[in-house]
C-alpha cells in the first residue's frame, strides 16, 4: 500500500498496480487494488477507472473471487467523487 501512496502521480506505478490487479493471484490482486485506493490523492484517477472497470462490467466472467469486484467498485466510486463527471464518463466509456 506504500507503493500506492508514494506513486500516486507516477504513471508507471499506477500501470504496474493495474497490471497486478489484472494478472496476479487473488491475494496479489486484492492488495494491488488496495494500493490503488491509496493512490486516489493523485492525478491519474481516470487511469485507475479505466483499469478496474472490467470487474464491474462482467464480474461473473472473470476467474476471481466474488469479493474482488466489490473492492474495485469502492475504488471506482471514490474516484468518481474526486473527478468531474465528464472526465469520469470518458474514462468509463474508453
Amino acid at each position: 500500500m506504500i507503493l500506492g501512496k508514494i506513486g500516486a502521480n507516477d504513471q508507471k506505478v499506477i500501470h504496474y498496480l493495474i497490471e497486478v490487479a489484472n494478472q496476479g493471484e487473488n491475494l496479489e490482486r486484492f492488495w494491488a487494488v488496495r494500493a490503488l485506493r491509496e493512490s486516489l490523492r493523485g492525478i491519474l484517477l481516470t487511469t485507475i477507472v479505466q483499469g478496474l472497470k472490467r470487474y464491474l462490467q462482467n464480474p461473473l466472467e472473470e476467474n476471481i473471487s466474488s469479493y474482488f469486484p466489490l473492492v474495485c467498485y469502492e475504488v471506482i466510486w471514490l474516484s468518481s467523487q474526486k473527478i468531474p463527471y465528464p472526465e469520469f464518463n470518458n474514462a468509463w466509456h474508453t
